[in-house]
């Protein structure tokens, strides 16, 4: 069964989660990491939505991307 690319975009909610679904483990680590730097900082609470949206639409796109 193919990865969704709808599903992978939702779980991107918690970045790094969608590529983790995706099985792009690196990718996922690194997204996840810099998710949680940036939600740790104070600078942090406003850009993290537009991190969280960037690492939705990169996993959408791979999904996309895997399915041919």
């Amino acid at each position: 069964m193919a990865n969704s690319p709808l599903i992978a975009f939702v779980l991107s909610v918690i970045p790094g989660i969608g590529h983790f679904y995706l099985g792009l483990w690196k990718r996922g680590i690194v997204a996840f990491i810099c998710g949680s730097t940036f939600v740790i900082s104070v600078v942090g609470a406003v850009f993290y939505p537009i991190i969280a949206i960037l690492v939705a639409f990169d996993a959408y796109k791979k999904a996309k991307e895997m399915q041919g």
